[in-house]
C-alpha cells in the first residue's frame, strides 16, 4: 500500500505533508504507510487530531493518536473544536469546525492529507445523487484541490474499506472506533450500513462501476468549469465582485447558471443552491431597482448596480447610527456593519503617522452632507459625488465607515484619505485594513 501512496502524492514533493488524523483505521493506515515511506523521502511530516467534543471517548482518542504518533516519533497537534450547529445538521457542523481548525495549520507549501477511501467516495456520491445535484456534486470527492493557501489531498480514494482493513491488520495497527459511527439516524451510515451492502450485494462490482462514473462527472464537471472562466472573463464588471448584466444576457440559460456557479464558488462567500441560481437568472432579465438586493442567501447575496451584478456579504442597509472612539493599533469591530478594522505601519501611503498619533479617532457611519478634499484636488467634493463618481453602490456606501481624527473627516473606509491626511513620500503612514467578520 505504501508504494501505491508514493505514487499518488502530489510531485513535486510537498515541503510538508500534514495528515489529518482521527485515530480510526482508514488515518492510522494512511500514518503507518507515510512513516514507511518517510526515510527516503524529503518532506517533513506531522500529524493533526480535531477533537469535537461529541462523544464521551473523544478525550481518549486524543490520547490514543498521542501514544500511536510518540511511538512513530511523528509530530502531532491536538485542537479541540466547538461544533455549533447553525441551521445544519451535526453531521455538517463538525465538519465544517473540523476544516476550520485544519485550515489554521495549511499554508504554503503544506498539503493536508486525510484518508478518505472508495466506500468513502460510493457514500458520497450517493448523497449528492439523493440532493439532486448536478455534474460537480456527482464527480464526488476530488483527489487534490487547493486548501487554505496549500493543497488537500486524498491519495487513498482508489483503496477499497476491505484492501484498507487487511493492510491494518498485517502491519499490527491498533485502531479506535467512534461509535457515532454505528449510528444510523446519520444520512451517511444510513447509507453504509443498510443500502450499500444490499447494493452491492446484487451487483458486487457496483463501487469500482460508480467510481468510474463520478470520474465521468469529474471530467464533465472540470469542462463546465474550462467555460465558466472564459465566461467568467468575459462578462467580469468593474470589479472581481461584479459581472455585466448586458453581457450575461448574451448567454444562454445553461450557460449563465453556470456561470453563476462557478463565480460564486470562487468567491469569499458561502454558496449559493441551485434553488437561489435559479431565482438570480429570473431576476436578470426583470426590471429591478438599481442598489436593491436581488437575492440573499446564508452567507452571502448578489444585487444590482448600473447594469452590473455585484456579490456582497451583506444584503442589508445597516440600522442605527453609531460613534465608536478608537485607539489604534487596537482591532476595533463595528457591530452594526458586520466588520473589523486596524491599522498596519506603512511608508508612502495611508494616513500620515504625523496626523493621528496621539490624536482622538473617531469612527462614524455616513449621515449625509459630508465633504472631502482629495489629494489632488482643488476643493472639496460631497461624499454622494464621489460615490458616484466611483461606481460606488448605495449598499456598499453604508457599510463604508468614516474615520475622523479630531473632529475632522480624515479617511472614508480604505477607499479615500484627506489630502491634509495623507502620507507623503517616504513618510511613515498607516494602512488601515477592514475584514469582514
Amino acid at each position: 500500500m505504501a508504494e501505491q501512496i508514493s505514487h499518488l502524492l502530489p510531485r513535486p514533493q510537498a515541503q510538508h505533508l500534514k495528515l489529518a488524523l482521527s485515530g480510526g483505521i482508514d488515518s492510522l493506515a494512511l500514518l503507518q504507510a507515510l512513516v514507511e515511506l518517510w526515510p527516503q523521502s524529503d518532506w517533513q511530516l506531522s500529524a493533526i487530531h480535531i477533537n469535537h467534543g461529541l462523544s464521551a471517548n473523544a478525550d481518549h482518542w486524543a490520547e490514543h493518536c498521542q501514544l500511536v504518533c510518540d511511538r512513530l516519533a511523528v509530530p502531532l497537534v491536538v485542537e479541540t473544536v466547538a461544533v455549533e450547529p447553525r441551521g445544519q445538521g451535526l453531521e455538517a457542523a463538525a465538519r465544517d469546525a473540523r476544516y476550520a481548525a485544519l485550515a489554521r495549520h495549511v499554508g504554503p507549501g503544506d498539503v493536508l492529507l486525510t484518508a478518505h477511501q472508495r466506500d468513502d467516495q460510493l457514500e458520497t456520491v450517493f448523497l449528492h445523487l439523493l440532493r439532486g445535484t448536478g455534474a460537480h456534486g456527482l464527480a464526488g470527492m476530488s483527489p487534490s484541490r487547493d486548501f487554505a493557501g496549500g493543497l488537500h489531498v486524498r491519495p487513498m480514494l482508489e483503496f477499497s474499506r476491505e484492501a484498507i482493513e487487511c493492510y491494518a491488520r498485517a502491519t499490527g495497527l491498533d485502531w479506535i472506533h467512534d461509535e457515532s459511527n454505528d449510528n444510523a439516524r446519520f444520512s451517511r451510515n444510513f447509507l453504509r450500513h443498510e443500502i450499500l451492502p444490499r447494493l452491492k450485494s446484487h451487483w458486487p462490482a457496483a463501487e469500482v462501476v460508480i467510481s468510474r462514473s463520478a470520474g465521468h462527472a469529474a471530467a464533465a464537471s472540470e469542462l463546465l468549469d474550462e467555460i465558466a472562466t472564459e465566461d467568467r472573463r468575459r462578462c467580469i464588471g468593474m470589479t472581481a465582485n461584479s459581472l455585466s448584466l448586458v453581457r450575461c444576457r448574451d448567454l444562454s440559460r445553461s450557460r449563465l447558471q453556470n456561470l453563476l456557479r462557478h463565480w460564486i464558488a470562487h468567491s469569499s462567500l458561502a454558496q449559493a443552491s441551485a434553488r437561489h441560481i435559479d431565482e438570480i437568472v429570473r431576476q436578470i432579465s426583470q426590471p429591478s431597482r438599481s442598489g436593491q438586493a436581488l437575492v440573499s442567501w446564508p452567507g452571502g447575496g448578489c444585487y444590482r448596480y448600473r447594469d452590473e451584478l455585484i456579490l456582497t456579504s451583506r444584503t442589508r442597509h445597516p440600522e442605527g447610527d453609531f460613534e465608536i472612539a478608537w485607539n489604534p493599533p487596537d482591532i476595533v469591530t463595528i457591530e452594526q456593519l458586520g466588520i473589523a478594522l486596524r491599522m498596519t505601519p506603512t511608508t508612502g501611503a495611508g494616513l500620515a503617522a504625523a496626523r493621528i498619533q496621539g490624536a482622538a479617532i473617531v469612527l462614524r457611519n455616513r449621515r449625509g452632507g459630508e465633504t472631502l478634499r482629495l489629494p489632488g484636488r482643488g476643493q472639496r467634493h460631497r461624499l454622494k459625488k464621489l460615490f458616484q463618481e466611483a461606481g460606488v453602490s448605495p449598499l456598499e456606501r453604508d457599510r463604508m465607515p468614516l474615520l475622523y481624527v479630531d473632529g475632522e473627516l480624515a479617511a472614508v473606509g480604505n477607499r479615500w484619505i484627506a489630502e491634509s491626511f495623507a502620507a507623503r513620500l517616504q513618510e511613515p503612514g498607516f494602512a488601515l485594513e477592514i475584514h469582514d467578520f
